[in-house]
This record gives C-alpha cells, structure tokens and sequence, in this order.
C-alpha cells in the first residue's frame, strides 16, 4: 500500500511539472516574444473585404484581434511589455497602434512610460491618439496629467488635441496623487 502511495504521489507530481512546463506563464523569454511578435503581426494584418476574383483589392482600416491572442497577451501580463515596446514609433503605423492597443490590454503602471514615449515621438497622429486613449488603463500620474495637458495644448493633429482635452477629465495635474 505504501508503494502504491508514493508511486502514485511520483505520478501526480510529474504531471504537475509538465502542465506547469506547458502553460504560457511559465514559457521561456525566448518563446513569449516570438509568440508576441506573431500576434502583432497577424493583428496588423488589414483584412481583405473584396472577393478574391476581385480587380481591386479592397482592405480595412480597423484593427481586428483573435479574442485568444488577446487572453494570452493578458496571461503574459507585464512580461509582454519589453517585446510591444520595440513597436512603439515602428514606421508601419497599424504595428505601432496594435502594440499600443495590447498595452492597453495589458494596463497598471508600467505600460505609462511605452504610450508616453508614442505621445513624445510618434508622428503618427492614429497612434499618438491610440496612446491617449490606453493611458486610461494606467494610473493617473503628475508626470501623465503633465504630458495629457501638453498634447492638448500643443498636438499638431486637431484629433489628437481633442482627444487629449477629453482625458484632461480623468487625469489632471489636480487629480494626479501627490
């Protein structure tokens, strides 16, 4: 009976290691970033809306994600950061907006300083836009409240500019903690 016991016990436990070994949270460095660049890129793909026998190639501008791709970007959690950052201020600016949209997904305080950058360097208007609308997901800060009243004063893009009065609301130099 007692051999019976540990063999089981041996079992059981074997299992357990391999289903840990298996679940993207416990996945090597290496192996969540390759994983990550493939969402990215399949997110950024435009989806074709015209038949295949079509003359003209007709694409969207949204930017669709498989509801998977975004549960395992949330299981990743702030490890997925490092690897979305290196598309922030990509020149292909669909990447540069799905990476600010995973942030988003992704939340709390350290997604603040990635989508700050996009709203310091990013010349594209969509992406610095995106930027204001994910910091939402972020604790308001002085420094977000600063850099929110910036670009509502001073964005070249009329969008942007208004966009950054509407955050105003919920992160202002007043209302940031101390």
């Amino acid at each position: 009976m007692v051999l019976r016991t540990v063999a089981l016990t041996a079992v059981v436990s074997l299992c357990g290691v391999c289903f840990a070994q298996n679940s993207p949270n416990q996945a090597p460095p290496q192996e969540i970033a390759s994983r990550i660049d493939a969402i990215v890129h399949r997110a950024a793909e435009p989806m074709v809306l015209s038949s295949p026998s079509s003359p003209a190639k007709i694409t969207s501008a949204q930017i669709f994600f498989d509801p998977d791709d975004v549960a395992e970007i949330q299981r990743y959690g702030p490890r997925a950061i490092p690897t979305l950052s290196k598309y922030i201020l990509d020149r292909n600016s669909r990447i540069e907006r799905v990476a600010i949209r995973l942030l988003g997904v992704i939340g709390g305080p350290e997604i603040v300083r990635p989508l700050l950058d996009v709203l310091d360097k990013s010349t594209s208007p969509p992406g610095r836009y995106e930027a204001l609308l994910n910091l939402k997901q972020a604790p308001c800060t002085k420094e977000v409240a600063r850099t929110i009243l910036r670009v509502s004063q001073n964005d070249s893009d009329a969008n942007v500019g208004d966009q950054a009065r509407e955050e105003v609301s919920w992160c202002s130099i007043e209302s940031a903690p101390h």
